[in-house]
């Protein structure tokens, strides 16, 4: 199962984009620069997927230019598929894929994601 790195990348993902989310839309204004700066260098969360975000993050100001839409190779449909045979329970990576395919969805007529 060499893609298993790819689900937990989904999950992290996932995550990350949540809690910047969650941040953008805090009652005060944050300076998200600064937020993504200790995340990147003092905090527990810190790395590659953060340094990534922290750099688009920089470069655009905001994530509203940032697609949410993104290709993937299959890999973690494969992994939750496996998954599900196995009887191996995967929450976090399942809904990750979950959120991915509605980024996709333009015409979305289910609740709001």
């Amino acid at each position: 199962m060499l893609y298993t790195h790819n689900g937990i990348e989904f999950g992290m993902l996932q995550a990350i984009g949540e809690g910047i989310d969650l941040l953008e839309n805090y009652q005060d204004t944050l300076n998200i620069t600064d937020i993504l700066q200790c995340w990147r260098h003092g905090s527990v969360i810190r790395s590659w997927l953060i340094d990534l975000m922290g750099t688009a993050y920089m470069a655009e100001g905001s994530l509203d230019k940032i697609p949410s839409y993104i290709e993937d190779t299959g890999e973690v449909n494969w992994l939750v598929s496996d998954a599900i045979l196995m009887e191996v329970p995967v929450p976090v990576i399942s809904q990750a894929v979950m959120q991915l395919f509605a980024s996709r969805d333009e015409k979305n007529f289910g609740p709001e994601q």
